[in-house]
């Protein structure tokens, strides 16, 4: 999984430059209400954290994307128990759009799962391996060849036959 987050988002990424003005986000509308009433300094520290994270992102992404009035409010309530969050996010495409975004990102996500299945193939051969010389050592510690059954060498009482 960690392969797969540090493989996928440049190919994402790159995806999302190529395609980003063909879709179309409208509306945006989204509004975030921070509760604070059982600890106000958290409340307070989340807002700021919110705050800086949209306003940093937003301008990159009104450059990739075609976001014509995004509307974004953040707040804090200090009376409110309970941090709320509502909005509303339309997106629209072309069918042009959305081909080239399966192919631009699912090109290299193919090939993350191909290794992944390779690098787990080749990890089950080697513990498949490791468990076969394991059981070797095991028989011949019993003294069990492989294809022969083991002696019993207790002696076998004969059986009565009672008519």
């Amino acid at each position: 999984m960690r392969d797969a987050l540090r493989s996928l988002p440049a190919p994402l990424l790159g995806a999302l430059g190529r395609i980003g003005r063909g879709l179309r986000i409208h509306p945006l509308t989204i509004a975030v209400v921070f509760g604070g009433w059982e600890d106000p300094p958290a409340a307070a520290e989340a807002y700021g954290t919110a705050n800086a994270l949209v306003w940093t992102f937003m301008p990159l992404l009104e450059r990739l994307l075609n976001i014509p009035d995004p509307d974004i409010r953040l707040d804090v309530d200090f009376t409110a128990s309970r941090t709320t969050v509502e909005g509303e996010i339309g997106v629209s495409a072309r069918i042009g759009t959305l081909l080239l975004a399966g192919l631009c990102a699912g090109i290299p996500a193919l090939r993350w799962l191909r290794r992944a299945a390779r690098r787990r193939r080749e990890s089950g051969k080697t513990e498949k391996g490791k468990n076969a010389e394991k059981e070797r050592a095991a028989e011949k510690e019993i003294g069990v060849e492989k294809g022969t059954e083991p002696e019993d060498k207790s002696e076998k009482k004969p059986e009565k036959k009672v008519s």
